[in-house]
């Protein structure tokens, strides 16, 4: 429903993927944006990317997401960045810094999608060396309360004209939600004046 809000076009959208593990959101986007960029700090998921997420006007380049800036981008500036579950892995100085990074990289007009995980509990929830069944290895992460995440859009993406134009909690108990956490999306937008 969300992606209702989505401006993309096959025509000029230069859509950057933060965080894009093995270009999983490749398949699903690549035929409503002119080009595709993916960033990750797993060079086994973007080598994987690069041989099986293949098109016109895509690249996956590996990069921690604060130090973007620096990356050799060739689609940059984007109309859209979508970042989904990169957050709750990054330190609160990371997150900080990768959003900053963000800035420069786009375009007058530009729409921000990000998903992560948050704690509904009303304070921080970290899970460090955490057991996990799924994963079958230790699990580390910072799972944020939503105002935390708003405090860092308010600090440097609204001074720059952006605003929150969705916000939402995704999961009900029966696809995932749990009683400690959620998964929650914002979508930020800056319209020319």
């Amino acid at each position: 429903r969300v992606m209702a809000l989505f401006r993309l076009s096959t025509a000029k959208t230069r859509l950057l993927d933060l965080g894009c593990g093995n270009g999983r959101w490749y398949e699903t986007l690549r035929d409503l944006v002119w080009a595709y960029e993916g960033v990750d700090f797993s060079t086994p998921n973007i080598h994987y990317a690069r041989k099986c997420r293949l098109g016109p006007h895509v690249n996956f380049e590996v990069g921690a997401s604060d130090q973007i800036g620096s990356l050799p981008l060739q689609y940059a500036p984007y109309d859209f960045v979508l970042s989904c579950g990169l957050f709750v892995y990054l330190n609160d100085e990371q997150v900080d810094a990768t959003l900053r990074a963000l800035l420069p990289l786009l375009q007058p007009e530009a729409q921000i999608y990000v998903r992560t995980s948050v704690s509904v509990m009303g304070k921080r929830l970290t899970l460090k060396d955490f057991p996990s069944e799924t994963l079958k290895a230790d699990y580390h992460g910072i799972y944020r309360p939503p105002e935390e995440y708003e405090a860092f859009f308010s600090a440097i993406f609204m001074p720059e004209g952006f605003s929150v134009v969705a916000t939402d909690l995704l999961l009900n108990e029966e696809i995932g939600a749990k009683k400690e956490t959620n998964q929650q999306y914002w979508l930020l937008e800056r319209k020319r004046l």
